[in-house]
């Protein structure tokens, strides 16, 4: 019988755990697909650097910059702005 409360209390944190993990679940998505996106330019991105130093050095930080730019106002919300 003694074996049975820490089973059941195991089952109770994955249940937490489920839980939790489903309430953040719209915060964590963004997370999740930046890093997606992140593995897939890294390769590019090395090869550019490269390829030309010069240019290849402020590439990927003007990219990123156009790209943080167009997520924040593509992420706006536009009932924001309505009067």
């Amino acid at each position: 019988m003694s074996t049975l409360l820490p089973l059941r209390f195991a089952w109770y944190l994955v249940a937490a755990d489920g839980w939790l993990l489903y309430l953040v679940a719209p915060i964590l998505t963004s997370f999740l697909q930046s890093a997606v996106l992140a593995c897939i330019c890294l390769p590019p991105s090395g090869r550019i650097a490269r390829k030309a130093p010069r240019v290849g050095t402020r590439l990927p930080w003007i990219t990123t910059g156009g790209m943080a730019i167009v997520g924040f106002f593509s992420s706006a919300d536009s009932d924001l702005y309505k009067s």
